[in-house]
């Protein structure tokens, strides 16, 4: 009676162990792609605040020559490229803030644009 059990027993282990496996590799799988986008916001957020820290730079530099007289900023792991048009007493400060590595596709640009009054 037993003997006639025992393939069953055998397939049945098979068949749990398959769906275990395929369990963890959908678990793997999800791991691996939420790492990746907290990568990529942590660049995009970095991005955003050099963005920010360029535009203030900017605002200093006109309020301090009355011009823009540099158009980029370097701040260590990221930089901040800055166009500025004047009209009348209003400065278009447009300012991109740029983190990572640009040639290995591990990067974030964020762009903003301040209104200044001077």
């Amino acid at each position: 009676m037993f003997r006639n059990n025992r393939g069953i027993s055998v397939i049945t282990a098979i068949f749990i162990i398959t769906i275990i496996a395929i369990i963890g590799t959908v678990l793997a799988v999800q791991s691996i792609t939420q790492s990746e986008e907290t990568g990529n916001e942590y660049l995009s957020t970095q991005a955003l605040y050099y963005a920010e820290a360029g535009a203030y730079c900017a605002m200093l530099d006109i309020y301090t020559n009355n011009a823009l007289t540099q158009s980029s900023y370097d701040f260590g792991n990221g930089t901040a490229n800055i166009t500025a048009t004047k009209n009348g007493d209003l400065w278009i400060i447009e300012s991109q803030g740029i983190c990572g590595n640009i040639s290995t596709d591990k990067f974030a640009r964020r762009k903003l644009r301040v209104i200044y009054r001077h």
